[in-house]
């Protein structure tokens, strides 16, 4: 596997991942797509597998960040191209709330500190990264930038929320095994992630976090489980 060769680690945990996997590079096979578009959505695979088996090894390094308490939720989803992304950013402004940053959900690792919360070197990097797109369809219908509030999704680790969803249309084996599956295993790397990110940079004393995930919206009992 590239993944493992790029990374030198082998410990892929639970493989509910190959579900959406296999998926996945199912739809690399249409037609329809380019073969720049299909050296970029492999590329999208091989980063989800790296994140993988890098936040695996590093909660085996330090189990103590699976005790970490998961603080109070307040969670945002409903139906998509209904305001979410508005009220994910004002209920972020709320002096007791933590939000989670897309350029940590996308980069965990290290785990963000709370005295260098601000100043991170990776918010510079995943900014210039997406300026290109300034101007686009993309900046008119969602525009995330760097350093606030995004989808649950974009910190999931197995294949299933890969540029946030948004190419679901394209890739519809894939968009198919979201509807019909069940996405506890999902949810299960999800909150190792959480608890990994507020580890060192936690909600301020008795506050909370405020999550979106438009997507899970079909699903909200397994999150609420989990």
């Amino acid at each position: 596997c590239e993944a493992a060769t790029k990374t030198g680690l082998s410990d892929f945990g639970d493989p509910s991942f190959e579900g959406p996997l296999l998926a996945w590079v199912n739809d690399l096979r249409n037609p329809k797509i380019n073969d720049f578009g299909r050296k970029f959505l492999r590329r999208l695979a091989l980063r989800d597998l790296c994140r993988r088996l890098k936040v695996l090894a590093y909660l085996t390094e330090h189990p103590e960040i699976l005790e970490v308490e998961i603080p109070p939720i307040v969670f945002i989803t409903g139906a998509a191209r209904t305001g979410s992304t508005l009220l994910h950013n004002l209920m972020a402004t709320h002096p007791d709330c933590r939000p989670l940053l897309r350029r940590e959900l996308m980069e965990p690792l290290p785990p963000p500190r709370s005295e260098t919360f601000a100043t991170d070197p990776r918010i510079a990097t995943l900014q210039a990264s997406i300026e290109p797109l300034r101007g686009s369809r993309l900046e008119q219908m969602h525009w995330v930038d760097a350093d606030e509030p995004d989808e649950n999704a974009w910190g999931f680790l197995d294949c299933t929320g890969m540029l946030g969803r948004g190419v679901a249309p394209l890739m519809k084996t894939w968009a198919r095994w979201m509807v019909e599956n069940d996405f506890r295993a999902t949810y299960r790397d999800f909150r190792t992630v959480v608890q990994l990110l507020i580890w060192k940079c936690p909600p301020p004393p008795h506050g909370h976090l405020v999550l979106k995930c438009v997507m899970a919206t079909m699903k909200i009992a397994g999150f609420a489980e989990v």
